[in-house]
């Protein structure tokens, strides 16, 4: 299976899409940057994908980094379909880490991860951290 690299990019203030980097051989699988999308569907479809292409065949431990300084709600439904891949892959007998990435003062975000946790029996590792003045 081919890795899958995604470059972030910028339109503007009003289209921005995250940087996708997942390793095939190592398990090891990042999203970074913000995500505002006007056709979230066209972005993510290939990654959802990928990912559940990638799940049904490696045997290691998955490791999962979500770091989005921004996204939106449709970016939001997109991350918990990738969660919920995860979340069937470790019920079927996977191992899977996910560090989860957010602004300290972003109680929202931390909000979503723990309802995201609950609703799909996930184990996620939230960490808090100070941005800097570029995010």
């Amino acid at each position: 299976m081919k890795n899958l690299f995604i470059e972030s990019r910028s339109q503007g203030r009003m289209e921005r899409s995250p940087e996708i980097d997942f390793n095939a051989e190592s398990g090891i699988l990042s999203i970074t940057g913000e995500s505002v999308l006007e056709n979230p569907l066209r972005f993510y479809t290939p990654v959802v994908e990928w990912m559940r292409e990638f799940v049904a065949t490696f045997k290691h431990e998955i490791k999962l980094s979500i770091r989005l300084g921004y996204y939106n709600t449709s970016t939001s439904k997109n991350i918990y379909t990738l969660l919920e891949i995860l979340s069937d892959h470790l019920k079927a007998g996977g191992k899977v880490k996910i560090d989860w990435y957010y602004k300290n003062y972003d109680s929202d975000t931390r909000e979503e991860i723990e309802d995201i946790m609950l609703d799909l029996d996930l184990n996620i590792n939230m960490i808090s951290y100070i941005p800097n003045d570029e995010e």
